[in-house]
């Protein structure tokens, strides 16, 4: 707990800090519209990029689920009109907790069954039949989940999914908590200090810009270490790709 950014207030603190900045900058002021809206929107994507990051390393936080079929989300579109079925992925979708090796999907009856097989690039889904699934866009942008043609999953089945951290609407309270672990944290300023250093309000000019490259190359190295410390089993050789239906012949 020694980063102690249990809230919104905590973690802006460690960012003006990193930059060599206040609260009452009067730069940084004139960019707000509400009350240090500005630091605020740094330490938003900041977050959401210690995440990618994160997940990207191996890290298993976040993780949430959604069912499609009976008591979840239902399909639409038709083989013969869409060329696939499809439903809404989640808001707050990020990417599968899963791959093309092992799926995303399980059976909502049998939890530890695992169903279809994911097309990473979607662009092939219009060659793939059978018990085949792709992604189209993001949780925020409209994005949804494909079956390929002819799939005939269970009548309920569960996504796993990597979730993206809610909005932070208050700096203390309801709406505030900062969901990264401590040793993780640091990464979130950095990030959010490295897209403050493309502004012009930020003081101290072309050294306090290496500075912060210097101190996010830092902080992306530790929570590399420190995720690589959750596990010290073996690395499992990359299986062969997998065939969707008539595609790769």
């Amino acid at each position: 707990m020694g980063y102690l950014v249990a809230d919104r207030a905590a973690l802006r603190r460690r960012f003006f800090v990193m930059v060599g900045s206040s609260s009452t900058d009067e730069s940084l002021i004139e960019q707000d519209q509400e009350t240090l809206e500005q630091a605020n929107y740094y330490l938003m994507h900041g977050i959401w990029r210690a995440q990618a990051y994160m997940i990207g390393q191996g890290y298993s936080g976040w993780r949430a689920t959604q069912v499609y079929g009976t008591g979840g989300t239902a399909w639409s579109g038709s083989d013969a009109v869409d060329g696939g079925r499809y439903a809404a992925l989640p808001a707050a979708f990020i990417k599968l907790n899963g791959d093309q090796f092992r799926s995303a999907l399980r059976v909502v009856s049998s939890p530890h069954e695992r169903w279809g097989t994911l097309i990473p690039d979607d662009d092939l889904l219009p060659d793939a039949y059978g018990p085949h699934y792709a992604i189209r866009g993001t949780g925020s942008h409209d994005g949804q989940i494909w079956l390929a043609r002819a799939a005939s999953p269970p009548e309920a089945l569960v996504m796993d999914y990597f979730a993206k951290h809610a909005v932070l609407t208050a700096d203390t309270g309801d709406g505030s908590a900062v969901d990264l672990p401590d040793e993780c944290a640091p990464l979130a300023v950095a990030y959010a200090a490295d897209l403050a250093s493309g502004d012009s309000w930020l003081p101290g000019g072309p050294e306090m810009v290496e500075r912060i490259a210097l101190r996010l190359q830092k902080a992306e190295d530790d929570a590399n270490r420190w995720i690589s410390s959750l596990s010290r089993a073996p690395k499992v050789l990359e299986a062969k790709p997998a065939h969707f239906g008539t595609w790769m012949g």
